[in-house]
């Protein structure tokens, strides 16, 4: 439920950022294992795509194909930053301190839509009855707002793995499926 909320917000927001390099993205989270046991450690996977104006955050074939090296973020917004505990952090299981960065590695790009696609996925080990958001977010007027102003945005999950009342399993998050960033070039003959 949380999954779809965020995905909704993201979208309705998506269109009134202005952003040069920063086109969006989703954080989504499954367990390894939905069994889960009173006071054990739960391994989950945390997996962030991230939308990037190629011509300003580069991606090749090559690159594709290795698996390295991460995306360049350079000095820009987002460089160096961590997807960081923003919500209900005392019950974060041990992710406070052990947070995993933002930048992936090129999955896809397009130079005729200037558009680089990052992807990265992390298995995080918490104590099970955990729940927290994890967040991407920055702060300061990198990015032009068309309503409201530039003080910052975030892209979260909420992550919840408590023990279902009803069956004892954790409360996986639903499946979303949302269409990518697409741009079509107005009087542009495709091939």
């Amino acid at each position: 439920m949380h999954l779809i909320y965020l995905l909704s917000l993201l979208l309705l927001l998506t269109p009134s950022i202005e952003a040069y390099h920063f086109r969006g993205g989703t954080i989504t989270w499954k367990p390894v294992n939905n069994n889960i046991t009173a006071g054990s450690t739960v391994s989950i996977i945390i997996t962030q795509t991230y939308s990037w104006t190629s011509s300003i955050i580069g991606c090749n074939d090559s690159m594709i194909a290795a698996q390295s090296p991460s995306i360049n973020i350079g000095t820009k917004a987002g460089a160096g930053i961590n997807l960081t505990c923003s919500a209900s952090c005392s019950t974060s299981g041990g992710y406070v301190g052990n947070e995993v960065p933002i930048t992936g590695y090129c999955t896809d790009f397009s130079t005729a839509l200037d558009l680089t696609v990052s992807q990265r996925s992390d298995i995080v080990n918490l104590t099970s009855g955990t729940y927290f958001s994890a967040t991407f977010a920055t702060t300061g007027g990198w990015q032009t707002l068309a309503l409201g102003n530039s003080s910052g945005w975030s892209l979260s999950s909420s992550i919840d793995i408590r023990a279902r009342s009803d069956n004892g399993l954790i409360n996986t998050p639903p499946v979303a499926t949302c269409i990518s960033y697409l741009s079509i070039p107005v009087n542009v003959q495709q091939t």
